[in-house]
Formats: C-alpha cells, structure tokens, sequence
C-alpha cells in the first residue's frame, strides 16, 4: 500500500484499522511495520479523533443547493458579460 493510499484509507476508515476492509487492513499493518511516516501520520490521526471525539460535523439544511445556485448564477452571469 503506499502512502497516500494509506491517508485515503485513514480519511475514509479512521484510524481504528479494525473499521478499515480486510484487504486494506492487511495491507495497512504491512506498511506501518515498515514505514517511520505511515506510523507518524496514523498516530497523529489517532490523537486528532480522540481530541475531536466521534462528533459528526453537518451542513445546515440546503448548502448544497444554495452553493450549486450560486455557481450557476455566476457561471451564467460572466457568459453573458
């Protein structure tokens, strides 16, 4: 497994590699047995979600819309300019 597939993992699994697919985790433990970096990013990974606890950040209610609208409108307005 290399590096950034490792943050990928960590950013979508966490650092509890008992979250992670078997077939991730197996490559995981590979890499943290042999990598000083892939050690080092997962315990700073471990420390950020205990700091941070399990809380579940979400957008108010209609962002994406909001945002989606805004981004057409603007599209269009520097088309017609």
């Amino acid at each position: 497994m290399s590096i950034r597939k490792f943050k990928a993992n960590l950013a979508a699994y966490g650092p509890s590699l008992s979250d992670w697919p078997e077939s991730e985790r197996k490559a995981a433990l590979t890499l943290l047995a042999k990598s000083d970096y892939a050690r080092e990013i997962h315990q700073l990974e471990a420390l950020l979600k205990k700091e941070l606890g399990d809380e579940k950040i979400t957008a108010p209610r209609g962002l994406a819309d909001r945002i989606v609208a805004r981004a057409v409108r603007d599209t269009s307005e520097k088309s017609t300019s």
